[in-house]
């Protein structure tokens, strides 16, 4: 085993290789994704790693001196920043708001007091353990954010990336934060943190590995003909087009058997009845139909479905509650949170104006809205 003087320079070679790895993995972020908020948020994410690794190390932060104040901003904003990137990245449209950025208040104000203000020891213990608490729940949250959207996701990659998400990320994240809510307001072992650095290097060399990945195009190699065809990289799942006949089977299920209707449909479910491999299925729905999870394609069918019941003059009289149960839905609250999404407006208000719509345009009395 290495002597501490030893493992104290290995832990400061591997910190800051680690930390210039992922500035320039962020930068390499910011210029090519810096156009989606999972872009930026990623690369603030990735930037608040590169600040921890400076932050954890007390030899570092003695170095520092009242520099370590500023760094130290990004390094607590790391937990929130991994949550927006979950949420970016895995939650279709999503738009950040003021009571996303929440908790990334709350983490800064809770840390600078921790750092700044003099505290009892009793305070400050339960203000640490409060402080760990809520880092603990960012990467939970974060985790269940990958971990229940995988079934229903269609996006190849995406599915991917949520293995990758869960398997690295977030509990290398929720190990760092359980180990140091352990250690509480003391220092933690050096070996402990030479641990976690070393972890983190090993993360950022194979994300930068990934941003960096390169073509012969790239390097203007030019193989020869002969070696050509041995040279061209196999076609993924993502790659392959859509299966013409697999459409084909989702439309006839949708449009003329209305299998949408069958409550607690799932993409494998679908996929058994038709007889088709489920990636397949993802695969078609996704690049063929323009849909990026399972759960707004059944909306979309199942929507317009009641749309047509609603519009309807001879079902004026039947209740929102049994169109909505014919159309597939378990229940009337999910049913009227997707109606409302996709229309702006309630189910009753949506029947109300197409029906007075419809009897102006015939010139006859309106319908009785009794069971509107």
């Amino acid at each position: 085993m290495a002597s501490a003087p030893s493992l104290a320079l290995l832990d400061l070679v591997v910190r800051f290789s680690a930390f210039g790895i992922l500035l320039l993995a962020a930068a390499l972020l910011l210029r090519d994704a810096a156009g989606s908020w999972a872009g930026r948020l990623c690369a603030a994410f990735t930037i608040t790693v590169a600040a921890y690794l400076l932050c954890s190390s007390s030899e570092i932060r003695a170095a520092l001196g009242p520099l370590h104040l500023a760094i130290l901003a990004f390094c607590l904003a790391g937990p929130a920043m991994l949550w927006l990137t979950a949420l970016a990245l895995f939650e279709d449209d999503f738009e950040p708001g003021v009571r996303h950025f929440l908790p990334l208040a709350l983490l800064e104000i809770s840390g600078y007091a921790r750092a700044l203000l003099p505290l009892e020891a009793t305070t400050a213990a339960l203000l640490s353990i409060a402080h760990e608490l809520a880092i603990v729940a960012l990467f939970g949250h974060a985790l269940y954010i990958a971990w229940h959207g995988r079934l229903d996701d269609l996006v190849e990659a995406r599915r991917e990336l949520r293995r990758v998400f869960i398997g690295v990320v977030c509990v290398i994240g929720v190990a760092i934060a359980v180990v140091e809510l352990w250690v509480g307001t003391g220092t933690a072992p050096q070996v402990l943190e030479f641990a976690a650095a070393a972890t983190i290097l090993l993360t950022a060399v194979a994300l930068l590995f990934q941003i960096l990945k390169v073509d012969q195009g790239w390097l203007a190699l030019s193989p020869s003909r002969s070696a050509a065809p041995a040279m061209q990289r196999r076609p993924s799942l993502v790659d392959r087009p859509a299966d013409p006949a697999t459409l084909v089977s989702i439309e006839r299920a949708f449009a003329a058997d209305r299998i949408y209707r069958r409550e607690g449909l799932t993409i494998s479910s679908l996929a058994a009845h038709l007889k088709v491999p489920e990636h397949q299925l993802r695969r078609v729905i996704n690049q063929a139909l323009g849909f990026r999870n399972f759960s707004a394609f059944l909306n979309h069918h199942r929507i317009a479905d009641v749309k047509r019941a609603l519009a309807s003059t001879e079902r004026a009289r039947v209740p929102v509650l049994t169109i909505a149960l014919e159309a597939g839905y378990a229940s009337l609250a999910p049913f009227n949170r997707a109606f409302r999404e996709s229309e702006g407006i309630t189910p009753t208000e949506y029947r109300r104006q197409e029906l007075a719509s419809r009897t102006q345009d015939e010139g006859s009395a309106p319908v009785d809205s009794e069971n509107l």
